[in-house]
């Protein structure tokens, strides 16, 4: 194919035009996996400067993406879609790999990095083996070579560095450290040649670098240059090196960073802030900076020889230093701050100690004990004292850049990034010094800060300069409210000072600050009788007069006081409609995604604590939802908020919770719709919005039921199925004869499916749901589920019988007790066929019989053997409720057969452990069965926070036999009819098989 062919492609491919554009992409990528040679003609046309530089960057991007699939050992792959893919060929590598070692005279950068970031590629996977001319090349050409060469050579140089630093296999990692001890002397000679230039160029225009010009070029290729060298050596020291030790020029590095770093803030000073250089030598400083931290933290105690030397340069010589306006900058006190920090935190800098906490453990590291020594001889008490008060005066008052955010964008202010980002921020890093040093030093620190309330408490408060003085000092008092607590009485601080200040100052930075510190406050503790005095004023400041920062900044820290352990409704509700009102006036008023998010917050918040009190005042965020839901379709965290607020409101209103069925139902269908985008973070918070509405409604309308369709699909999310389970038993309270009519072929189908596919854990819950169905309606359970019956009546005989061959389910569900020995599960089996006989004595015989037939055997002898697994497994099962029903099932069983005075003596044994466990004595000295439920007892538990589900399971109770019949009853009834159906001679034999202990327990049961 003509070259031609390809620019011209390659020129559509960078039109604007699309239907120039992707017929083009599209013709380019059929080359790429047809055309032998494709890459040989991109390269060709890369390496013709005369092109268009638009079309040379196409051709190189190309060439360099395709590198990946394309350039390993292999002939031909095969694609996804189909055909064979051609690969670059060993002639075509050596081609490009040849004529690469000649391309250091790009003129323009942006292709000379792609160039670069290329052969880089190419090397990495080529490993040294296949191309050991390329490191010895650049290493001779940036020895030899100046100007546009020696730039190109160095940058390829280092792309080349970053690419060996990337590897992980362990021999490549190997022969990276090799070549980085071979380099490191050599590169770092390379940096202080650069760096010595950057002096020397400086100093020649004595301070005052022109913006242009010859000089300016110089300094800055020179500046260049340094930084790409540098980056090579953090490279070697950070990735290369296991112990920088093996470098014997390192202290000298070390040294070189420390001076370099002052010779550029010298040099940024001189040039001022609108200087076309400053920018480069601010990026040189931080990164000589990010060496020296990047070692701290990924070699703590190999850098224990500087740890010292940088502390002084950090902490003495910059950040706490006087008169340093205008030579320090923004990142370079964060990278400052960062390593106060990190040494700080570092555990290996402070040996571990004994429980007591009286002596250190043996055998550590001899050098951890050294890091400690070097921390606390540096962190002294006056030192310490020094620094906190510098934080304080000097980075805690509000900076002009600060309060043009607060004027420009006040809602970014209270939704400051937290996390891994804000190490790049200011702010946060002199919070966190701050709060490291509190909680280090803190019987040091306490006066310190304590002692700095009473400096401000007489100043001016309309003054702005001293309020910003105050503000700054509040803002340490809060940061370190865990340490101050005890020496700080916060009840006669607001009450005295901080509430008529509130009141009475003009700045709306203190009036934030102190709104601020009562949320401090209250994550450790407020007094009730303090709540009612702070309420007021916090409601105050959300009034839509306020500024928006200090409104957002009140419902945050009402937010804490109201979820405080202290919160109590009586005081809160004579400002619930007021707080109500507020609240929704902002959520109206504020347009960011996070500050709404942080307002539902609050609202969430309120209506948990103040339950039903909350239904008079919900009307306005009711109506505001389903408008916020449509403006929030781009973002799925707001949505997720807004369903939690449902959540809660849908508590709150209860049964009243059918006003919002027309937001509620499609809210819960989109949450819950895999097929939605958004249900992965909508599934969890819908989810439990679809049980509360269930848990909450009065009545199942054809809407509702018709939600659980889905509900089959949804199982496949293992993590969703208690509470999908949860909400089986919720429809199955709400209306269990219109669910089973609905959806009860479905339901078996669905369980059975479930049982085939889940661990024994889930299997537990499982089956406690059918007990439910059991529960609500025990005929159509009883036809419903008897095949799943007979399979759990043969997985528990498994190995009692082995005359034929168990059903695959009866299998599956046996191989889920793990052979038997699972015995939560083999309590449900137990439980449920216990729940069967008592319910439903016909079914239970037909499965008997049924089961009986398959084997050629008896009901009677598949009885015998099925109470023999129930008395092995009886004391395993862990709930009484299911200990009576089984003893419930067991008296049901004594008058049906004449049984051998053995068996009965175990049988009766075991039902005189359960009354033992379920009678007690009321306080009329009389014995009752604690789990019968009388209506009596269901009308004095009920309690106005009940759900409507709360109230169905209690009522629900008055049909369960376990909750309606007295076991004692059941066993003396059982016991007479015995003697008066099979003659009082059985009887009394049958008495006196039992043990004389058990006898006399049985007889003082059945007396009382």
């Amino acid at each position: 194919m003509e070259t031609a062919v390809v620019i011209q492609t390659l020129a559509q491919a960078t039109s604007q035009n699309p239907n120039e554009l992707k017929p083009a992409e599209q013709q380019l990528s059929i080359w790429e996996s047809e055309l032998p040679g494709f890459y040989s003609i991109l390269w060709d046309v890369f390496k013709t400067q005369s092109l268009d530089v638009n079309i040379r960057w196409m051709a190189i991007l190309f060439l360099k993406n395709g590198i990946d699939r394309r350039w390993r050992q292999r002939v031909v792959f095969q694609e996804e879609g189909g055909g064979n893919v051609v690969c670059i060929t060993a002639e075509e590598k050596d081609k490009l790999r040849g004529e690469m070692l000649q391309m250091f005279d790009e003129p323009i950068n942006a292709l000379a990095v792609q160039l670069a970031v290329l052969i880089a590629k190419i090397f990495r996977l080529d490993m040294p083996k296949q191309w050991p001319q390329l490191l010895p090349h650049l290493i001779q050409l940036t020895k030899t070579s100046s100007g546009l060469t020696l730039h190109r050579s160095v940058l390829t140089l280092k792309h080349v560095i970053k690419a060996m630093a990337s590897w992980r296999l362990k021999s490549h990692r190997d022969v990276f450290e090799e070549v980085a001890v071979e380099m490191f002397a050599f590169t770092l000679s390379l940096w202080n040649q650069k760096v010595q230039e950057l002096v020397t160029v400086f100093q020649s225009t004595q301070g005052r670098m022109p913006s242009e010009g010859q000089e300016c070029q110089a300094f800055a290729a020179a500046l260049e240059l340094s930084t790409l060298a540098l980056k090579m050596l953090r490279q070697f020291v950070i990735i290369a090196f296991h112990d920088i030790a093996i470098e014997p020029t390192m202290p000298t590095f070390v040294q070189q960073l420390l001076s370099t770093t002052d010779q550029l803030l010298a040099a940024r000073a001189h040039l001022g802030e609108s200087h076309p250089l400053t920018e480069a030598v601010e990026k040189k400083c931080i990164l000589c900076t990010k060496v020296i931290l990047d070692l701290q933290l990924n070699k703590p105690l190999q850098v224990l020889p500087y740890l010292k030397s940088i502390l002084d340069f950090f902490c003495v010589k910059y950040l706490f230093a006087e008169n340093m306006e205008g030579l320090l900058f923004e990142r370079f006190i964060v990278q400052g701050l960062n390593f106060m920090t990190n040494v700080l935190h570092c555990r290996l800098y402070t040996p571990d100690t004994t429980k007591d906490g009286r002596s250190p453990v043996p055998n550590q590291d001899a050098r951890v004990f050294e890091a400690y020594d070097i921390k606390m001889r540096f962190f002294t008490s006056d030192v310490s004292i020094k620094i906190v008060q510098q934080l304080v005066t000097r980075y805690f008052p509000l900076r002009q850049s600060e309060i043009e955010r607060w004027e420009d964008e006040p809602e970014a202010i209270c939704s400051e990034e937290v996390g891994e980002g804000s190490r790049f921020e200011l702010r946060p890093c002199v919070d966190a010094v701050f709060e490291t040093l509190m909680n280090t030093f803190q019987l040091t620190l306490v006066p310190t800060v304590v002692g700095m309330i009473p400096t401000v408490q007489n100043l001016d408060l309309h003054d702005p300069n001293t309020a910003r003085i105050r503000e700054a000092v509040y803002s340490a008092v809060g940061l370190a409210v865990h340490e101050v607590y005890d020496h700080v009485k916060f009840a006669d601080w607001f009450e005295q000072r901080l509430q008529h200040e509130l009141m009475q100052t003009t700045s709306k930075y203190l009036r934030r600050r102190i709104v601020w510190l009562i949320g401090q406050w209250a994550d450790v503790c407020i007094s009730q009788q303090l709540r009612p005095i702070i309420y007021p004023h916090l409601l105050q400041r959300m009034s839509k007069e306020e500024d928006l920062v200090v409104r957002l900044e009140a419902s945050a820290s009402l937010r804490k006081v109201v979820d405080g352990y202290q919160f109590e409704i009586e005081d809160f509700l004579p400002f619930l409609a007021e707080a109500s009102g507020h609240l929704f006036t902002l959520l109206t008023n504020v347009t960011e995604c996070e500050s709404k998010m942080l307002v539902l917050h609050v609202f969430n918040a309120i209506i948990q604590r103040n339950g039903s009190e909350m239904r008079p005042y919900a009307a306005g965020l009711i109506q505001y939802l389903p408008k916020l839901w449509r403006e929030s379709a781009e973002h799925d965290m707001l949505r997720t908020a807004i369903v939690t607020a449902l959540s809660r409101l849908v508590r709150a209103l209860g049964p009243l919770c059918v006003q919002l069925y027309s937001l509620l139902l499609p809210i819960i269908a989109h949450a819950t719709d895999l097929s939605q985008p958004a249900h992965i973070y909508l599934m969890d918070d819908g989810l439990e919005l679809w049980h509360l509405t269930l848990c909450c409604s009065p009545c199942c309308t054809v809407e509702l039921l018709s939600q659980f369709a889905v509900w089959h699909d949804l199982l496949d999310i293992r993590d969703n199925l208690n509470i999908l389970l949860n909400i089986l038993h919720s429809y199955l309270c709400l209306d269990a004869a219109a669910f089973l009519q609905t959806y009860g072929d479905q339901l078996v189908v669905t369980i059975h499916e479930l049982l085939s596919d889940v661990r024994p854990e889930a299997a537990v819950l499982v089956f406690k749901r059918i007990q439910s169905v059991f529960k609500v309606a025990p005929l159509q359970a009883s036809v419903m589920f008897k095949p799943l019956v007979f399979e759990v009546l043969s997985s528990l005989l498994h190995k009692r019988d082995d005359s034929s061959e168990t059903s695959s389910v009866g299998t599956m569900l046996y191989e889920l007790m793990f052979d038997g020995d699972y015995m939560p599960l083999v309590a449900q089996y137990v439980t449920l066929l216990a729940r069967v006989l008592v319910q439903n004595m016909d079914m239970f015989v037909e499965v008997l019989t049924l089961y009986g037939q398959q084997r050629n055997l008896s009901a009677d002898d598949v009885l015998m053997l099925l109470l023999d697994v129930w008395m092995e497994r009886f004391d395993a099962m862990p709930e009484v409720e299911s200990r009576k029903l089984t003893a419930l099932a067991l008296t049901c069983l004594l008058p049906k057969f004449k049984w051998p005075g053995e068996q009965f003596a175990v049988i009766i044994d075991s039902i005189i452990d359960v009354l033992h466990q379920v009678h007690q004595c009321d306080e009329d000295g009389l014995v009752i069965d604690k789990l019968v439920y009388t209506p009596e007892l269901c009308e004095n538990e009920a309690d106005d926070d009940d759900t409507e589900e709360v109230q169905r399971v209690r009522l629900l109770r008055l049909s369960d036999p376990v909750h309606t019949q007295s076991l004692r009853d059941c066993t003396k009834q059982t016991l007479e009819q015995i003697h008066r159906e099979q003659g009082q001679e059985y009887a009394k034999t049958l008495m006196f098989s039992l043990d004389i202990a058990v006898r006399q327990q049985l007889q003082a049961f059945l007396e009382a």
